[in-house]
């Protein structure tokens, strides 16, 4: 074969030099007979060229009829008979001359280098002459070949050429490499069946399902007349994984579909609502509660660990936000309780010496601004720091557990409040500030919670003894006050948490020791938010739980997949707090970390102009 004018000067086409955008392609067919003649062609057979080819840019390239009509029973028939005589010696290809090049190295060969964006012209080539033959391609297996691009151009261009063995390659590189894929300019003209196989696979992998979501709302807009087939997909997107903020928006849109589709998703965000008086023993109360929670839980992908109420699906569960590596001359950090004021972490690290770190959101380290290392004037010797509080002004509260005070820092001078007036006994744990300026602590070795306001101490919770009832507390852990003055108190004893209100017991929830979701084992940190979710890191279970007064079994919502250093596990969870954008942060105490668990970004957004 021979190209432009040139004489062919051997019986086989020019071989392309190896590049990184090339690859190499190989063919399984059932002409092997014949292919095997081939080789007894002489080496040398410049003078048996006796027809040419033409592409559409131009170029001509010389071929053996013979080998062509061979490979080919379509070919022989173009090149023998009336089409022959009507058509001379050359034949015109609707096709470029770098897949007509590789096209005839293909036919020669059985072989062919080729250009990653000139496969899908290749394809129909082969496609258009072989009788359907289409090519085998195993280096499509080989990951370092395939891209995003080129797959999606070869669903689009090639969607009716592809044999099983192809169309099983190319999906299977969508499923693990969707996120990629959807974001390539062919994606909004891939086939509808193709979708439908996507989404309704186990297999396919996304960040979450808020990307899957994302990806319906683009290919519906990507083209027109695709309101009824959209309508078909959003069925298949699996709403209970989406987070509990982007359900809610797409609940309150003006359309049917979705709008169903997420009042139903959101179900699974909410404990059930059981009726225990029905059953008597602990046995069926235990079993009715987890084949309750079994029963709520929906399916997920396999690409996603865990699903998390509020959180929804994450491929990686939570962000880490301050983590300082063991080979940094203070060593690994030991986070004991984290809180947050304009756009910085506040954490005590329990790391000898004892300090609070002021860690901006983003940063990659943090600066010390109480204990060994910090410019505090004024108070600042501290050895043992139980708890911190931040006020609205900003001004840092320290409990000092060494010296029994609590110390207030105002730009950067620390003094002792309530000298004189407030005494603090050892073993005074958990320290909070209510919207009034109240001081709420715990102390007794926590049996027992204070308030001091104005010069004058009052126990609001317990007492001095100490005991396991409405009326006592033992090991309380933590407290939280909310706008309201409602008082709630983590207790290990005993394994509850209760609140109280106006000084008087409002609620008392009680929990056996367990890992169930009804169940808690050493609650220790404590968060409330403004629509009266109680948030407590469950300590000895690793994980985040989420309870309601009216809840009999509460919800996962960070960890909770075992003790371990993943992303979506945690290991001794100490303390939670949250941001003013609802992202979770917990203390993850045994992985010597913060970890951040956010939303994904909200999708309903897409949605509002669509007819759903």
């Amino acid at each position: 074969m021979s190209k432009g004018g040139q004489s062919c000067n051997s019986s086989t086409p020019r071989v392309q030099p190896p590049s990184l955008d090339t690859v190499s392609v190989s063919m399984e067919t059932s002409r092997n007979c014949k292919l095997g003649l081939w080789s007894r062609l002489p080496h040398h057979a410049e003078h048996f060229c006796d027809v040419s080819l033409r592409s559409t840019d131009g170029q001509v390239f010389k071929a053996h009829r013979l080998l062509l009509s061979m490979a080919s029973d379509p070919l022989f028939a173009m090149l023998s008979g009336s089409f022959s005589e009507g058509h001379g010696s050359e034949v015109l290809f609707d096709c470029s001359a770098d897949a007509l090049s590789a096209f005839l190295e293909f036919l020669y060969k059985g072989t062919a280098s080729v250009k990653k964006d000139v496969l899908p012209e290749l394809l129909r080539l082969v496609h258009q002459w072989q009788d359907r033959q289409t090519p085998c391609l195993p280096w499509l297996r080989r990951q370092e070949h395939m891209t995003p691009e080129l797959c999606s151009q070869l669903i689009v261009d090639c969607e009716v050429l592809l044999v099983d063995e192809l169309d099983e390659v190319l999906e299977d590189y969508v499923l693990e490499h969707f996120s990629e894929c959807v974001k390539t300019e062919e994606f909004s003209s891939w086939p509808l069946h193709r979708m439908i196989g996507l989404l309704q696979s186990d297999d396919l992998v996304a960040e979450n399902e808020e990307e899957v979501l994302s990806a319906v709302l683009h290919w519906h807009r990507s083209k027109c007349g695709r309101d009824d087939a959209t309508a078909a997909l959003l069925q298949m997107v699996r709403f209970p994984l989406l987070s509990a903020v982007a359900l809610q928006g797409l609940r309150s849109l003006p359309g049917i579909v979705v709008s169903r589709l997420a009042a139903a998703a959101l179900k699974f965000h909410s404990a059930p609502q059981l009726d225990l008086g029905e059953v008597q023993r602990e046995g069926e109360k235990e079993l009715k509660l987890n084949l309750a929670a079994a029963a709520r839980f929906p399916k997920l992908r396999n690409c996603y660990p865990y699903w998390w109420a509020d959180f929804g699906c994450s491929i990686k569960g939570g962000t880490v936000v301050a983590e300082r590596p063991i080979e940094e001359p203070e060593g690994e950090l030991e986070p004991w309780a984290v809180h947050i004021h304009e756009n910085s972490l506040y954490i005590i690290d329990g790391r000898e010496p004892c300090c609070v770190l002021q860690w901006p959101f983003g940063a990659e380290a943090g600066r010390v601004v109480v204990g060994t290392g910090s410019t505090l004037n004024g108070v600042n010797d501290f050895t043992d720091i139980i708890d911190i509080a931040i006020d609205a002004a900003g001004d840092l509260y320290v409990l000092d557990g060494h010296h029994g005070r609590i110390v207030r820092i105002r730009d950067g001078v620390g003094e002792v409040v309530g000298e004189g007036q407030l005494t603090l006994d050892i073993g005074t744990r958990a320290l909070y500030l209510g919207a009034d300026g109240s001081i709420y602590y715990i102390d007794e070795g926590g049996s027992r919670v204070q308030r001091f306001f104005n010069g004058i101490t009052t126990t609001v919770a317990g007492g001095q003894e100490a005991g396991c009832s409405q009326a006592h507390l033992e090991d309380a852990e933590d407290i939280f006050v909310t706008l309201d003055g409602t008082l709630y108190v983590s207790v290990d004893s005993g394994r509850n948490a209760r609140h109280n209100s106006s000084s008087s017991v409002k609620k008392f929830l009680r929990f056996v020791s367990g890992s169930a979701l009804h169940q808690l084992q050493h609650p220790v940190g404590l968060h409330v938010t403004e629509d009266g979710a109680i948030f407590v890191a469950d300590y000895q279970n690793h994980r985040v739980m989420k309870w309601r007064d009216e809840w009999l079994s509460g919800h996962v919502v960070a960890g909770g997949h075992g003790a371990d250093s993943g992303l979506h596990q945690l290991f001794d969870p100490i303390d939670v707090t949250f941001d003013d954008a609802g992202s979770l942060y917990v203390a993850d105490n045994g992985n010597a970390r913060v970890l951040k668990w956010g939303a994904p970004s909200h999708p309903y957004e897409e949605l509002l102009p669509a007819p759903f």
